[in-house]
Formats: structure tokens, sequence, C-alpha cells
């Protein structure tokens, strides 16, 4: 094989966002798992999970970080698209980051483990109402709530035929960076590009088996 002349089969769950205002390497607003859902989306959060309550104003969102969760977030919107959102930091907050499959490899399993939860809502929700987690953070059409009570009331209610989608919020790879490999890398860029969209191709492949979509979100800028 000549490596110069790679080119990855391209991922096409590619999203690029705007994460002006936030901090792409850091994940959670709190290392301590109650201050993360007491500080998850407020006024002073600028970290990923803070990034997520703002892109995910509308319908149902609840935070589940912690031991034992389904994903960091799990978003149920007013058309009934249901969302397993699994989010990772990139490695540093700089426009010199580079492609890298190992930035990904960790998230990418945690959005493969649980997908067998897809297949029985009833399962997801227990899973969701499991003893303690009602203080988890929960957001309905951006207001905080006081508990999940809603918001499972409402996961039970969907109808299973309605779209689903695994959602990976990584923005270590910057849009101009992909470009700019995808157009002319050199040898050492191609492969670190092949590796990741191979890694990404192939958990798409188990998302899909389940019936869902897998989108993975970078950086615009």
């Amino acid at each position: 094989m000549v490596l110069s002349r790679i080119r990855p089969a391209r991922f096409r769950g590619w999203e690029w966002h705007d994460f002006g205002g936030f901090r792409v390497d850091r994940e959670k607003p709190a290392t301590n798992q109650e201050d993360v859902h007491r500080k998850a989306g407020g006024p002073d959060d600028v970290s990923l999970f803070g990034w997520v309550v703002r892109h995910y104003p509308h319908g149902w969102l609840t935070c589940d970080d912690g031991s034992g969760e389904v994903a960091d977030f799990v978003h149920l919107a007013p058309d009934g698209m249901l969302r397993l959102i699994h989010v990772k930091s990139a490695r540093k907050n700089s426009r010199t980051r580079e492609v890298a499959a190992s930035m990904y490899e960790v998230v990418v399993g945690q959005a493969v483990k649980n997908l067998a939860l897809l297949d029985d809502l009833d399962r997801l929700a227990a899973r969701l109402d499991r003893p303690g987690a009602a203080r988890f953070a929960t957001w309905h059409d951006g207001t905080r709530q006081p508990d999940r009570a809603g918001f499972l009331a409402a996961l039970r209610a969907r109808t299973r035929e309605l779209e689903t989608e695994v959602v990976i919020v990584q923005p270590h790879v910057r849009k101009p960076a992909y470009d700019a490999v995808r157009t002319g890398g050199v040898r050492d860029d191609l492969l670190r590009l092949y590796l990741l969209e191979s890694l990404l191709n192939g958990a798409s492949s188990s998302v899909v088996a389940r019936g869902a979509t897998l989108k993975v979100l970078g950086d615009q800028g």
C-alpha cells in the first residue's frame, strides 16, 4: 500500500458547528458529579456540557452523567426524535489541532456500548429512572426542571417508529483541518484520517444495525 495515496472512505455523519464562547477542551463544568448536575447549563458553564444545553433548547433534555450512565445526555425533540448524546473534549483549545483518531476511541466505545437500549424503550426508561437519578439535571424547552418525571413520561409515551440518533460531540477535529487533509494531505495526515474515519464508519455500521444514525459534531472554525 502506498500511504501517500490513501483516500479514506468518507464518514458521512460529520456535522460542523460553532463552539464560540465555549471551551472545547473542557468536557464538564465540574469534576464532582453533584456539581456537574448543579452547574450544567448555567450562565457560567463554558464547558461542552454547557454547549449541549444551549444547542438543544427544544423538547426534553436530561443529563445522565455518572456511574451507569446511558449517555452524557438524552434528548427527546418535539418531533419525537430521540438522541443519545456522548461528549468528549478536544485535546486543546487551539486552532492548531490536527486530525487524531485517538481522541475519538473512548467516546466511540461509549456510544456503541449502550446501543441495545435503543431496542427497548421500557428498558431505557428504567435505566433513566434508577434510584437517585431524579436529581439529575433536566430541562424542558430550555427551562430547568425539578426532576425527571416529565421527561420519563414523554419518553414512555413516545412512538417507537420515530427516528433515533446517536450523537458524538467531540470538536477536536476542525473543518479547515479536515478539508485540508482531504484535498491534499501528506502521508501521515492521511493515515490519521484513514484511522479516524475507519473507526467512525465501523461505529456507524453498529448504530445503523439498531435502526439509528450516527452523527459526529466537529468544530467548524
